[in-house]
């Protein structure tokens, strides 16, 4: 019975959502993006953690009770982010497993860093210090083969694989590449259709989403929501001029061969990648769709500024 009861309650729960999302599909003010980021998403919920740990993409910044954490995915760009606000003068803090459990409370980091989100939230924030995320994403298979190239050369990482000097590709991914579906991994431990969604969900609603490929525009949406800026980080401008002016700089960028897509490595890599790809999809259009939220954001912070003046 009460298994019975449970599996109802979660049937009127999901009526009950698409009652209020049905009207935003056939809403002519909701934009097509929106509509159609909602359409796939009948149904879908949040993780608890996200729910009770992490600021909404919609709610306006407040970096006196928010924390940034950024979720590191390697060979996405996340060192060039992680070494721009260290030139800003911000406190970057690696989550490991002895890190100070009291660390977001204490305010002594102001971006937190972690290739695993989900269990640092929940080990670190609670719901009156909750994380403001921040994410770069970047295709997976075009991840993964960067991963391969880079760390046969990279001495100078832990996780340096000499051994795969000279192996080909195909080979690796076939019988030495154990990182697939990481993005939905890291967020849930299981990859299903029912986790996918979620996913799919949370980052919409609470993930700040930057892209590889437009790493200039991700950093800017990302200074939004943490609330720096030229008026309140002395080296900004330095900073962001050594990063995005004409003398950038490229932390950790590995030239390798092109794979084509139609290789047998680079279908091989898609396939066992496939919910990982759908996920990456998804935040494609999620980035056009935060565009116009972090927009508003922007403004209204210079609004207030220049009230206070």
């Amino acid at each position: 019975m009460a298994k019975s009861t449970r599996s109802g309650c979660k049937a009127a729960a999901a009526i009950l959502l698409g009652c209020y999302a049905l009207p935003a599909l056939f809403d002519l003010t909701v934009s097509p993006l929106r509509r159609v980021l909602l359409l796939e998403l009948q149904g879908a919920e949040i993780y608890p953690w996200a729910s009770r740990l992490v600021a909404p993409v919609a709610s306006a910044p407040d970096p006196a009770r928010e924390t940034a954490l950024f979720w590191h995915m390697p060979k996405s760009g996340g060192t060039t982010v992680k070494n721009l606000y260290k030139c800003m003068g911000k406190a970057v803090a690696i989550f490991h497993l002895d890190i100070e459990k009291t660390l977001v409370q204490s305010d002594k980091v102001d971006i937190l860093v972690s290739t695993c989100p989900a269990y640092a939230i929940e080990q670190l924030f609670d719901p009156s210090h909750r994380a403001r995320v921040l994410a770069v994403f970047r295709h997976p298979v075009d991840r993964l083969i960067s991963k391969f190239f880079y760390l046969q050369a990279a001495t100078h990482e832990r996780s340096y694989r000499p051994e795969w000097k000279g192996m080909d590709l195909l080979v690796w991914a076939r019988e030495h590449n154990q990182d697939n579906n990481n993005m939905i991994r890291a967020l849930a431990g299981e990859v299903t259709d029912r986790d996918l969604r979620q996913a799919k969900e949370t980052v919409r609603e609470r993930f700040v989403v930057g892209l590889t490929e437009d790493i200039e525009e991700s950093v800017r949406r990302f200074n939004v929501m943490m609330g720096i800026n030229d008026n309140t980080t002395g080296p900004y401008e330095r900073c962001m001029s050594s990063y995005f002016g004409n003398t950038m700089e490229h932390a950790n960028a590995n030239p390798h061969p092109e794979v084509k897509q139609d290789s047998p490595a680079w279908q091989l890599l898609a396939k066992q990648n496939s919910y990982d790809i759908r996920l990456y999809e998804y935040v494609l259009k999620v980035f056009e769709e935060q565009r116009a939220q972090i927009d508003f954001h922007a403004s209204s912070i210079v609004a207030v500024s220049a009230a206070k003046e």
